[in-house]
C-alpha cells in the first residue's frame, strides 16, 4: 500500500474514533471548565469578566499594549485590513481569486464556487474573524465587532461538533482554532457592550481542541500534524481551565516538539521543501514560540534555534519585493500565512506579536550581503545580487525530491532555477494546481520534470511519480560545489534519474554561474551510455511576450514592449532544435498557477536534440535591467 493510500485508510479510522469519543470528550471538558470558573450555561458576562481579569496565562498582548500596537502598524497595512473587514460586513466573501459570493442574510457554511473545496475551507477557517476584530481596533467602529460576534454565533449554531461538514478535516479544524484563539483575545480586549455569547465560544473552542486530541493526523507527518499539534498545545496553554488534566497541553507539546525536530531541518528549512509551506510553518512557529516563552513553557534551546533559523531561510528565499519563487507545491499566498518573521512590515499581525522582554525582537533574522547563500539541508542555493541595484534573485534547486516522510508536496525539479530581476519575475516555477476536474493529469504535470527549468531525458521523470500524489523511486541529487568571489557566484550539482541504475548510465550535471549585474551562464553536461533525447525547458513569466529568432535565441518583452530577458544556446556539440510552446494540452506544457485554483498559459522555450552521450550544451541568459539614472536599459556584461 502506498503512503497516500495509507493516509486515506488511517483518516477513515481516525474519523470513526472521533465520532465515538471526541465529541463527548469536548462537551465534558467544556462543561467542567465553565463550572471551574463559576459560570452558568448562559452567564456570558461572567465568562467575559473572568478572562478580562485573569492575569495568567497571558496572550501576546494585554489591554494596555493595544494603543501602542495600533500606533506602530503602518497605515497601508491598516487600510488593507479595514478593506478586507468591510467586505465581510457587507456579506462579500472572496478567496483564491475564484470570485466572490454575496450572502444577503445568513452565510451558507457549505457554499463553494465551482465546487471548489478549497474555497469552502477558506470560508470556514475564519481568518477574517481576525480582520474584523483588528479593523475595530484600528478604527474604533463597533460594527466590525457586531459582525464578528454574529458570524461566530451563527457558525457555532449551524456546525455542531457531532456533524460531519466542516469537522471532517483535522487540518481545517486546527486552522480554524488557530484563528479563533486570536479572535477571542482581540474581541476580549474590545468587548464591553456587545452581546457576545462567550459561553458558546469557549465551549466550541474546547470541542475543537478535543476533536484534534482524538484525530491528529499521525499518518500525515508534515505541516498537517505540526500545525494541528500547535493549535492543540496553544489552546491547552492558554485555557488551562478547560484542560484540567492537561491532556491537550501534554499531547500537543509532545507531538509538536517531536515534529519540529523532525520537520525543521538543521539549516532552518522545512522538510517539505515547499516555499509556501515553509512560510506557513515559519510564521506559526515564531508566533507559538513567543507565546510559549511569555507563559514560561520550557522549549529546548536547540529547537528554538531552528525556529530562529527559519526566519533567515524565509529572508533568503524572499525576492526584493517580498514575494518568493513557487518551489514545490506552492501558491503565491495562502490565508494560513499570518506572520512573516523575516519582514515585519509584510503582515499587520506581526505588530501584535510583542516579544517577551528577555528575547530581542530581531534575534531570529540573519541579514547578509553575501552574493551566494547555501541552504544545504533544504537543498537550495540562493543568489542575491546586493552588490548593485540590479535586484537579481536566483533560486537553484540542488536538493532531493523531498525530505519529509509524506511525499505529496514534492516536485521533479532537480537542477531547476527561478530568475527574478529588475523588480519582476522572469523565469518561473509553475506553482501547484488542484482542479476539480481532470485532477490526476494536471497534478502529474505540475509535479513533473517538464514543468520546471531543467533537462528532461527521453521524456521520463526524474523521480517515479505515482497516482494520488505519491512517489516511488527517487532521483539522486548531489551538490558538487559552490563558490562566490567578488561579482561572481557559481553553483554546480548533479542528478541521476531514478531509472538510471548508476551514474554511468545517465547523469545530468549543471553549473550555473552568475556575474553581476544580471549575466547568467548555464552549462549542462549529460553523460552516460547510449543515445537519448534531451529536452531543455525555460518557463517565462506568464505576462511576458516571447519570440525566438532563426538562431534559436529568445527575447522576452514586458507589457510596455521593453526587452527584459534574452536566452540563447551559445555552445553545443550538436544542433539543438528550438520552439516556443504556450498553453498546450497534448502534450501538456506551458501552464502556471499562482493560487492553486486557477491555471494560466505561459510561454516555454523548448530546446531538443537526440544524440549519443556524452553531450554538452551552454546557454547565455542576459537580464536587460532598467537604468537607475538616465534613460534606456542596461545590458548585463
Amino acid at each position: 500500500m502506498t503512503s497516500t493510500a495509507k493516509f486515506y485508510a488511517s483518516a477513515f479510522v481516525l474519523r470513526m474514533d472521533h465520532w465515538v469519543s471526541g465529541t463527548s470528550l469536548g462537551r465534558r471538558a467544556a462543561q467542567a471548565g465553565l463550572r471551574r470558573i463559576g459560570a452558568l450555561p448562559s452567564d456570558h458576562t461572567l465568562v467575559r469578566l473572568y478572562f478580562q481579569s485573569r492575569r495568567a496565562p497571558s496572550f501576546h498582548f494585554s489591554e494596555s499594549d493595544i494603543a501602542g500596537i495600533i500606533d506602530s502598524v503602518p497605515m497601508p497595512l491598516k487600510l488593507e485590513t479595514i478593506g478586507s473587514a468591510e467586505a465581510i460586513v457587507r456579506g462579500r466573501f472572496a478567496f483564491r481569486e475564484l470570485g466572490q459570493l454575496v450572502f444577503e442574510s445568513e452565510v451558507d457554511w457549505r457554499a463553494t464556487i465551482d465546487d471548489n473545496v478549497s474555497w469552502r475551507w477558506d470560508l470556514n477557517r475564519h481568518r477574517y474573524f481576525i480582520e474584523l476584530a483588528t479593523a475595530h481596533h484600528y478604527t474604533g467602529e463597533r460594527r466590525y465587532l457586531s459582525r464578528l460576534s454574529a458570524l461566530w454565533e451563527h457558525w457555532i449554531a449551524r456546525n455542531p461538533s457531532d456533524g460531519e461538514t466542516n469537522w471532517d478535516q483535522p487540518f481545517e479544524v486546527a486552522a480554524r482554532l488557530n484563528n479563533w484563539l486570536w479572535a477571542f483575545f482581540l474581541l476580549l480586549q474590545a468587548s464591553r457592550k456587545e452581546e457576545v455569547r462567550w459561553v458558546e465560544i469557549v465551549s466550541s473552542m474546547t470541542e475543537h481542541a478535543a476533536h484534534l486530541y482524538r484525530t491528529l493526523e499521525y499518518h500525515w507527518p508534515n505541516n498537517h500534524l505540526l500545525l494541528e499539534a500547535k493549535a492543540l498545545m496553544e489552546f491547552g496553554m492558554l485555557f488551562p481551565e478547560f484542560d484540567p488534566d492537561r491532556r491537550f497541553l501534554r499531547r500537543g507539546r509532545a507531538i509538536l516538539l517531536r515534529e519540529i525536530e523532525c520537520e525543521v531541518l538543521p539549516d532552518g528549512g522545512h522538510s517539505e521543501l515547499s516555499s509556501m509551506y515553509h512560510r506557513i510553518v515559519a510564521g506559526e512557529l515564531s508566533e507559538w514560540l513567543l507565546v510559549a516563552r511569555r507563559n514560561s513553557i520550557s522549549i529546548p534551546d536547540a529547537l528554538a534555534e531552528r525556529i530562529a533559523r527559519m526566519a533567515s531561510v524565509t529572508a533568503a528565499l524572499s525576492r526584493p519585493d517580498g514575494t518568493v519563487a513557487l518551489l514545490g507545491d506552492s501558491a503565491a499566498d495562502d490565508n494560513y500565512i499570518r506572520f512573516d518573521p523575516a519582514r515585519r512590515d509584510a503582515r499587520h499581525l506581526n505588530y501584535w506579536l510583542l516579544p517577551e522582554p528577555s528575547v530581542p525582537a530581531s534575534r531570529a533574522v540573519t541579514t547578509t550581503t553575501e552574493l551566494l547563500t547555501l541552504l544545504p539541508d533544504m537543498g537550495y542555493a540562493v543568489i542575491r545580487d546586493q552588490i548593485t541595484d540590479a535586484k537579481v534573485h536566483i533560486t537553484v534547486d540542488v536538493g532531493q525530491f523531498i525530505r519529509n516522510p509524506a511525499p505529496d508536496h514534492g516536485h521533479c525539479d532537480a537542477l531547476s532555477f527561478e530568475l527574478y530581476a529588475g523588480d519582476r519575475p522572469l523565469l518561473i516555477d509553475p506553482g501547484v494546481f488542484f482542479p476539480n476536474r481532470d485532477a490526476g493529469p494536471w497534478r502529474q504535470y505540475f509535479r513533473g520534470t517538464s514543468a520546471h527549468n531543467t533537462v528532461s531525458i527521453d521524456g521520463r521523470e526524474q523521480s517515479e511519480l505515482l497516482a494520488m500524489s505519491d512517489v516511488g523511486d527517487r532521483a539522486e541529487v548531489r551538490l558538487l560545489g559552490s563558490s562566490s568571489a567578488g561579482r561572481t557566484a557559481t553553483v554546480r550539482a548533479s542528478v541521476r534519474p531514478y531509472w538510471a541504475a548508476t551514474a554511468a548510465d545517465v547523469l545530468h550535471t549543471r553549473a550555473i554561474r552568475y556575474t553581476s549585474p544580471g549575466s547568467i551562464d548555464v552549462e549542462d553536461d549529460i553523460t552516460g551510455a547510449g543515445e537519448h533525447t534531451l529536452t531543455w525547458h525555460y518557463h517565462f513569466a506568464a505576462d511576458l511576450d516571447v519570440s525566438m529568432d532563426e538562431e534559436r535565441g529568445c527575447e522576452a518583452r514586458d507589457s510596455g514592449g521593453r526587452i527584459v530577458l534574452h536566452i540563447a544556446p551559445v555552445s553545443t556539440n550538436g544542433n539543438l532544435s528550438g520552439r516556443l510552446v504556450r498553453g498546450c494540452n497534448l502534450p501538456r506544457l506551458g501552464w502556471v498557477s499562482l493560487n492553486s485554483t486557477l491555471v494560466s498559459p505561459t510561454t516555454v522555450a523548448v530546446y531538443e536534440v537526440r544524440r549519443a552521450l556524452p553531450f554538452r550544451a551552454e546557454f547565455k541568459i542576459t537580464c536587460l535591467l532598467p537604468r537607475t539614472s538616465g534613460s534606456g536599459d542596461q545590458p548585463a556584461r
